[in-house]
Order: C-alpha cells, then structure tokens, then sequence
C-alpha cells in the first residue's frame, strides 16, 4: 500500500523507501516502555497444567446399569485415586456426567460437582469362558428356490424358447 501512495514502481525504488520508511514504522509501532509492556496483546503463555485445561474436550453422557460410561465405543468407569490404587466410585443408573478428554489424552468424567479418573473397562463378550459351553456355529443351509420358482419351470427351457422367440422384424438391423 505504501509503495502505490509513494509511486514506487522499481526494485531499487523499494529498496531506498525502506530505508527511510522502516524507521517511522518501528517509531510508531513498537513497544516504549514499562506501559506498553503492560498494555500489550501479546499474553505469557499459561503453565502446563492450564494448557491441558483450556484445550480439553468436553461430551455429556449417562452413567449406565453397568455403572460405566460410553465414550468412543469403549466403556469406561469413574474412579477414585488412593494411595494403594483406583477404586471405582459407584453410581445411579441415569446420572449425568461431563467427560473430558484433556490436551495430553487423559480422561476425566465430572460428576455432581466432582472430578474422577476415568479407567477403561475390559471388553464384554456374549458368553463367559468359565461358566458357560463354547456356542456352536449355526450352519447356513444353501438357498433352494420354492417349487414354482421361474428357475424351476419349464418356462426357460430350450424348446420353449425357439418357439417364443421371433426373428427380428425387417428394418430394425438386427
């Protein structure tokens, strides 16, 4: 913009305003002193821990029968950090909970006020491996079309068809 207001057209022409012109910006545009310090838009960055706050995702979901969560089709469950190890926290079918998926890729579920740690339930499976007899596979039975099916009459068969089908009209090129 500056170069089309002074009538700049050439390589060396820029070359010389920027001499003189890069003085006057910084003048106008830098900072001075203590106050422009202060009043600056450019912030110090936060500690870690409030990085991992800001940037956290946030999902509503519902604590479930099993006392578990469903976050990305895994199940989870709320629970407390002891000295010894987490334990899970229980709670009523129904009960709202925020999880939150931090900046470094923990999972916390704030629940009534409260924050607890998230721990990955192992995979439910349709049948105990202790308890119950490995199920058996059905057997697909191959598909046998009923006794009036087209396939099945003598509709297609080859007699039929020479005398159902003409020869092509004259005219059409076939």
């Amino acid at each position: 913009m500056e170069f089309t207001r002074h009538g700049i057209a050439s390589m060396e022409e820029a070359n010389a305003f920027l001499w003189d012109y890069l003085p006057r910006f910084n003048a106008q545009f830098s900072l001075k002193d203590e106050k422009d310090l202060d009043t600056s838009t450019f912030l110090e960055a936060p500690p870690e821990q409030d990085i991992n706050a800001i940037l956290a995702v946030v999902s509503r979901r519902v604590i479930d029968a099993g006392n578990s969560i469903k976050y990305h089709n895994a199940y989870y469950q709320p629970c407390f950090q002891y000295p010894n190890g987490l334990r899970p926290r229980l709670f009523v079918k129904g009960t709202k909970a925020l999880v939150i998926r931090a900046f470094d890729g923990t999972l916390l579920a704030s629940i009534k006020e409260e924050t607890y740690i998230l721990r990955e339930v192992e995979k439910r499976s349709s049948h105990s491996k202790e308890f119950d007899p490995q199920p058996i596979p059905k057997q697909r039975k191959p598909y046998k079309p009923a006794p009036d099916h087209p396939w099945k009459t003598r509709f297609l068969s080859p007699r039929v068809l020479e005398t159902h089908i003409a020869e092509s009209p004259k005219g059409y090129g076939l």
